[in-house]
């Protein structure tokens, strides 16, 4: 069921501190991850760095569609991230402009993932790839932020959040809007 799923959601560890922004929603406070705060809150778990600002996070994007630009825009205005690499499965005219918008590599899904280079993926595909795609990021040891909803069913969304246990890498949810009045 929805709820089941948005439950299962909550346990990929998405953290809801106070750098989330608050928006109204029928005149309901309710909070909202930013994608900034969810790859810096990555970076600090796993870096030995101080800040995002003396390195890079490095990130591909799976997908090319509308919600891949959605992501490759927010994460241009990241300070401390870099967006290497897009993986799309037949390059459309599109997904090769956005590319070169953003000045990274254009590749198909598998060696976007088997690149060393890339710390962590951006799954914005149709739902029913989410399971295969996060299952190889992790396998990989790449971090996940994977857009709604995380999967088809209840199975497929614990089986995201084992793999990313056994692999030992951080997987979060593109919930946007977790509160309806």
């Amino acid at each position: 069921s929805p709820r089941q799923l948005c439950r299962t959601a909550q346990r990929a560890r998405l953290c809801r501190a106070a750098h989330h922004k608050v928006k109204l929603w029928g005149g309901k406070p309710i909070q909202i991850p930013t994608i900034e705060f969810v790859f810096t809150r990555i970076w600090y778990d796993t870096h030995n760095t101080a800040s995002p600002a003396e390195d890079y996070m490095r990130i591909g994007i799976l997908g090319t569609g509308a919600m891949g630009q959605v992501h490759a825009s927010a994460l241009a205005h990241i300070a401390g991230v870099q967006l290497v690499a897009f993986g799309t499965r037949a390059p459309a005219p599109e997904g090769v402009a956005l590319a070169q918008q953003h000045n990274a590599r254009l590749l198909l899904p598998a060696e976007l993932l088997a690149q060393p280079d890339i710390d962590a993926v951006v799954v914005a595909t149709p739902t029913d790839t989410h399971l295969p795609l996060v299952q190889a990021a992790a396998q990989t040891g790449k971090h996940v932020f994977c857009e709604k909803p995380l999967a088809r069913t209840l199975a497929e969304g614990t089986a995201l959040i084992e793999a990313t246990d056994r692999a030992g890498v951080r997987l979060a949810v593109g919930q946007v809007v977790r509160y309806f009045a």
